[in-house]
């Protein structure tokens, strides 16, 4: 561990920067180009954090692209998550594994969601930094109580200003009465949060809106029953169960 900027940081030898996403039943894999533009910035996050040229991307899309392709091949599966990992050397490891499809899914109860006991120091360069290292996130899940934790439940974040920030595996929406009309507001980005892919098409379609959003607003929200979604690249969005 070394400590830059009031930040302990690891061996940059032990972690890798990831990004996962989802290659579809018609052969694209969901927002590529934009996963890799995130790759690249938290390449240079990183390595001005550590001080030290890091984590450069060197394979080209058409490379990953050919890559993913060939480990799918033959596969039962019509969808697969995809990982890409990149090493701070430079080398991308890509993982590809069967995903249920939609309709598999969509019988399923909603998935549950719990706000953190206790606020989260959100500055830290791995919360801006979608990589491996993941303590943060596994911290506030740790905190949930064992039930919850052993049906699954997301683990809702905020910050030490009381703004709501992300869950331990997606962005969030929270309906919130603005102008005597429910509107969905996603967190900014300045409350600390990683910038997700499926949360900036969501913006960029004008289905969410960007805001602060106050524990108490999510509480609201909970209470009232009004709508709260959560979104990533892998189950794009969906409704959760609040549990209070």
């Amino acid at each position: 561990m070394e400590i830059m900027e009031g930040e302990m940081l690891p061996d940059m030898t032990g972690f890798q920067v990831l990004e996962t996403t989802i290659h579809t039943e018609q052969g694209a894999i969901l927002l590529l180009d934009e996963h890799l533009e995130r790759m690249r910035r938290s390449s240079e996050t990183l390595s001005k954090k550590y001080n030290h040229r890091c984590f450069a991307l060197t394979a080209s899309k058409a490379e990953i692209q050919q890559k993913v392709q060939s480990l799918v091949e033959g596969s039962p599966s019509t969808t697969h998550r995809v990982r890409l990992l990149l090493s701070n050397t430079g080398g991308l490891e890509v993982q590809v594994t069967p995903e249920p499809t939609p309709a598999t899914t969509a019988a399923a109860t909603l998935p549950l969601l719990v706000l953190d006991s206790q606020p989260t120091d959100t500055d830290s360069v791995f919360v801006a930094c979608k990589t491996t290292h993941r303590d943060i996130y596994n911290q506030a899940v740790r905190r949930s109580a064992p039930e919850l934790q052993q049906r699954g439940a997301q683990v809702l974040l905020y910050n030490k200003s009381g703004e709501i920030t992300e869950t331990n595996i997606a962005n969030i929406a929270v309906s919130v009465m603005v102008g005597g009309e429910l509107v969905l507001v996603t967190p900014r980005l300045s409350s600390g949060l990683l910038a997700g892919t499926m949360r900036a098409r969501m913006l960029n379609e004008g289905r969410v809106i960007e805001g602060v959003v106050t524990v108490e607003q999510f509480h609201e929200a909970a209470q009232n029953g009004w709508p709260v979604l959560c979104m990533n690249s892998v189950r794009g969005e969906f409704s959760v169960k609040v549990v209070v």
